[in-house]
């Protein structure tokens, strides 16, 4: 696909903070939020996701870092 193309998609499903099964798919192994690049979502549904990240997070129901041992 050619880079600058309008192909984003909108979120597949409703997405709240309350899911972090679901929102674990968009977020890497190292723990970031994906871009819209990788996600490949438009840009009021990448809002929508890294804000329901941040609830996430700041609810504990998802990590911030990965565990140190």
């Amino acid at each position: 696909m050619p880079y600058g193309s309008n192909s984003h998609d909108k979120l597949p499903e409703k997405v709240t903070y309350k899911r972090p099964d679901l929102l674990k798919g968009y977020i890497g192994d190292d723990y970031k939020i994906n871009s819209r690049r990788r996600t490949r979502l438009n840009s009021p549904a990448q809002r929508q996701l890294t804000k329901e990240v941040k609830r996430a997070r700041y609810l504990a129901l998802l990590p911030y870092t990965a565990e140190q041992n």
